[in-house]
Parts: C-alpha cells; sequence; structure tokens
C-alpha cells in the first residue's frame, strides 16, 4: 500500500495525466466562508438561484456528501483562447467550446477510479463539479490551488482565473498542500469595471446585477434599467476577469474541446431560432444553458445597443415570437433603432403624444375574448374605441360610424402567434386608419409589446396586421 505521500503525488501524476493543467491536495473540512454563503443567500443575493439554499446543508459540510470524506483533490481546466473567432467575443470565454461539463466529468471520474485502485482497501471518492453541492472554489483554496479573489473567482498565480474548478472528494489520506496567499493587494479593478455595479464590496456579488445570471439563469425580462449594461454581451461576462492582472500572462488552453466548432455568426439569424433549431445549435455547450428564451431575448438586447440598422428586420420577426420574453426584448432593442423621430414628418403625429388612433371604418364585427376588462382597454387605449354598453357577458363598442361587440368566452383557446408570421389568407378583420395612424402604430405596438407583422406595401396602401390579447387577427390599412 502506498504512503500518504507517495499515494499523493501518483494522484497528482495521474491528474495531470489526463489533461488538468494544475493540481492541489487538502483537508476536506467545512468551507471557510461558510457563514458568509449563508448571509449571502438570506440577503437575497442568489436571486431565483433557488437550488443554492435548497442544497445549503451539504454545502456547508463535505461529509453530507461523501460520509468519511478526509481528503479533496482539486483541478484546474484553462479555457481561455485568443484565437476565436471575432463573434465569439460576446459570449464568455468558457462557453465558446464544448459543454465543460462533458469535458471535466469523464476526467473526475478517472481520477477518482483512481484512487479507488491505488488508495488504501475500502477507499471511496465523489467527483464534484459546480453542479454538485460543493462550494468548490472554498475547497480548491483550501487545497493550495490558488485564493479566492475580490471578484469571488479563483485566482493562480499560473493561470490566472481562466480555468475550470473540478474536485473529488475522497476518504483516502492525502498530503496538504500550502495554502496560496491572498495577492490582489490594494487593486479594485474588478470591482470599479462591473458594468452593472454588482459587487457591493470586495469578495461580495450581488448576483441579481450580474451580467452573468442576468444573460443566463434569470428568467424572464432584465429589468430595463440593466439593459443597456448589457452591452454586446450575449451570453456571460468576463469583464471582471478581463481586467485582472493576473489574467495578462493566462496560458492559452490546450484542449481542442474547448475551442469553438463554428462561428458564431450573425447575432440577427439567432432571433429565427425555433426551439428545434436552438436545441440542434448549442444542444452540446454551455449556451443551451440560457433556453432558447432566454439567449434570443439576450441577442434582442445586444443588437438594441449596438445601434445597428440592418438588425431592424429580424427585430420586427421577433414580435411575432411565440416567447413573451422576446417578443418584448424585440421592442425595446427597436424603441433603441427606431426612435418615433425617425418616422415620416408629414403631419403625423409624434408617437409621445399619439395616443390611440382613430378608426375610420368598418361596419360592424365581433370577437371572443377570454377578459373582458382586459380586451376593453386594448380596444378603448390602443384602437381609440368608446364604450357603449357593458353587460356582464359582452361589452359593445362604437367608433366613427361602426360597433364591436366584444363576447366573454372563458374557455376560447389561446391565439396562435403562426398568425403574425404568416398572416394573409387568414380570416380577419380590417380597419381603415390614417396613414399617419398606421406609421404610427408600428411604434404604439412596439411599445405595447403587441405582435404584428411588418407592414405590407400594397402600391396605393399598406396593411399592419397584429394581434389582440386574445388572439384575435386584425388589420390596419392606411392609404397614402
Amino acid at each position: 500500500m502506498l504512503t500518504t505521500h507517495a499515494l499523493t503525488r501518483a494522484v497528482k501524476s495521474r491528474a495531470l495525466e489526463l489533461g488538468f493543467d494544475a493540481v492541489a491536495t487538502g483537508p476536506a473540512r467545512p468551507p471557510a466562508h461558510g457563514e458568509a454563503f449563508v448571509r449571502w443567500l438570506e440577503a437575497g443575493h442568489a436571486g431565483t438561484m433557488g437550488y443554492l439554499a435548497r442544497s445549503r446543508d451539504d454545502r456547508l459540510d463535505p461529509a453530507r456528501l461523501l460520509p468519511g470524506v478526509r481528503s479533496v483533490v482539486a483541478v484546474a481546466l484553462a479555457y481561455a483562447r485568443e484565437d476565436d473567432d471575432e463573434d465569439w467575443r460576446s459570449v464568455a470565454r468558457y462557453a465558446r467550446g464544448r459543454d465543460y461539463h462533458a469535458v471535466m466529468r469523464p476526467r473526475l471520474h478517472a481520477l477518482k477510479d483512481f484512487l479507488g485502485e491505488a488508495g488504501p482497501p475500502g477507499t471511496e471518492s465523489r467527483a464534484a463539479v459546480d453542479t454538485s453541492a460543493v462550494l468548490e472554489r472554498d475547497a480548491a483554496a483550501a487545497a493550495g490551488l490558488g485564493w479566492i479573489g475580490k471578484n469571488t473567482n479563483l485566482i493562480t498565480p499560473a493561470l490566472g482565473s481562466y480555468f475550470f474548478i473540478g474536485c473529488v472528494l475522497t476518504t483516502a489520506e492525502l498530503a496538504a498542500d500550502e495554502a496560496v496567499p491572498d495577492r490582489c493587494g490594494t487593486c479594485t479593478a474588478c470591482l470599479e469595471a462591473c458594468p452593472t455595479g454588482a459587487f457591493t464590496g470586495p469578495w461580495s456579488l450581488d448576483a441579481r446585477r450580474c451580467l452573468a445570471y442576468l444573460t443566463i439563469e434569470h428568467r424572464g425580462d432584465i429589468d430595463e434599467t440593466l439593459r443597456p449594461a448589457v452591452r454586446d454581451w450575449l451570453f456571460g461576462c468576463d469583464v471582471c476577469q478581463e481586467v485582472c492582472p493576473w489574467n495578462r500572462k493566462a496560458p492559452p488552453a490546450r484542449d481542442p474541446a474547448l475551442a469553438p466548432a463554428a462561428p458564431l455568426g450573425p447575432l440577427a439569424d439567432l432571433l429565427d431560432l425555433d426551439v428545434a433549431a436552438f436545441r440542434d445549435r448549442f444542444r452540446s455547450t454551455a449556451v443551451s444553458r440560457a433556453t432558447r428564451g432566454g439567449l434570443l431575448r439576450n441577442a434582442a438586447l445586444v443588437l438594441g445597443n449596438r445601434g445597428d440598422g440592418a438588425a431592424v428586420p429580424a427585430l420586427r420577426r421577433a414580435l411575432g415570437d411565440a416567447d413573451d420574453t422576446v417578443r418584448r426584448a424585440a421592442a425595446w432593442a427597436l424603441g433603441r433603432l427606431e426612435p418615433p423621430a425617425s418616422a415620416p414628418s408629414s403631419g403625423a403625429r409624434p408617437r409621445a403624444t399619439m395616443g390611440a388612433m382613430q378608426i375610420r371604418r368598418l361596419d360592424h364585427f365581433g370577437v371572443d375574448v377570454v377578459d373582458l376588462d382586459r380586451a376593453e382597454r386594448f380596444y378603448t387605449e390602443v384602437l381609440g374605441m368608446t364604450v357603449r354598453m357593458r353587460l356582464p357577458d359582452q361589452v359593445l363598442l362604437a367608433y366613427g360610424d361602426g360597433s364591436c361587440a366584444l363576447f366573454l368566452r372563458p374557455d376560447r383557446p389561446p391565439g396562435s402567434l403562426e398568425q403574425i408570421v404568416n398572416p394573409l389568407g387568414k380570416s380577419h378583420h380590417a380597419f381603415e386608419v390614417s396613414y399617419e395612424d398606421l406609421l404610427g402604430a408600428r411604434a404604439l405596438f412596439a411599445e405595447r409589446n403587441i405582435p404584428h407583422h411588418a407592414p405590407i406595401d400594397w402600391g396605393d396602401h399598406d396593411c399592419l396586421y397584429f394581434l389582440d390579447p386574445d388572439g384575435n387577427l386584425l388589420e390596419l390599412v392606411g392609404y397614402r
């Protein structure tokens, strides 16, 4: 049987043979920053990452994951590359290649198996990446792999912070490496560079403001005040690492699996990905973590921040996306790319004072709705109709010399957004409005996140198709 030091040397040698760039060993004990972790959770800084709270007790005691654990083997795998295609710059470096879990896990399990073979009889081990209930940065720092920087990333003198962390917990006793002292000194570059001011102080990050959290973990809308700060980041954010002096000479990744398999391509093209195409495109990468809705939301925000008018057609199409969050992000982006002042000035009313449009004619029509109050607000505030009569199950509205009846049908199936993708030849009601109102309606619909199709030019008039809140297909007609 190998001695403790001999086993430690053998484990380290095996880790390097498996392709890891650094390895350290140390005692498996409760994390040094366990109490700070609890305070962080209680302050709500984890945002919607509820799994961290659910696994809190396990993260505070490695013995809950592996009874009898005595040591931890911490490994690092560098991922930074400077030869990636330029269009990948909007994606955090770690996510440009193959999903790191698929790269790390087989090697960690091979290292675990080696410990079972080379360690004392009955040795048990458990491999852990960031999906396991382990505070891996604390464990790695305790093992002597590096120190935790003020940006909360683990840093090593040789690798900087551009590396993945993996751990193997084991019941075998291994010799402990010396801890690496904190070498951040008085530097605060990372804290000052954060685009959203997510750091509440050194070693303290409010995830709810962090772009890595907002563009990957967060579901739904990104707060409007933070959208400009997304800047050019489609997925994740590397700013606090890019400014770190320790990353100036970080070695490039050696594993080809961590390189992009192909160019990312224009961001506007991402807006046309359906669920199946998104899955096929990103299934083997960490980018899939954002989900289709999250990634398309991010793409729309980035395009709006870039101010690229060439993205307008794709963003207009995204206004008809099945995902509410994508539609709202596209509307926000179009608001930055197509400000009201850019609309033709031939008598068109400015968007700020436009209010509801004025419908000129259509004798009458009726539609089924799920929510009478919601439908009434839409038809009065957007289409400018007035209420003539309310009954328990219907509302009669008037416009010009025409009328409209809203019929309560609570079991009405939701309307399909496919109607907006290809609205021609489908049952609908068309309203004539002034050409100026039709031009202004585009901005109005974008601001209110109303699904609509880009205007269609029919020579002497344009038509604009849109959906009401209950999925009824409607049309505006404006003669020049």
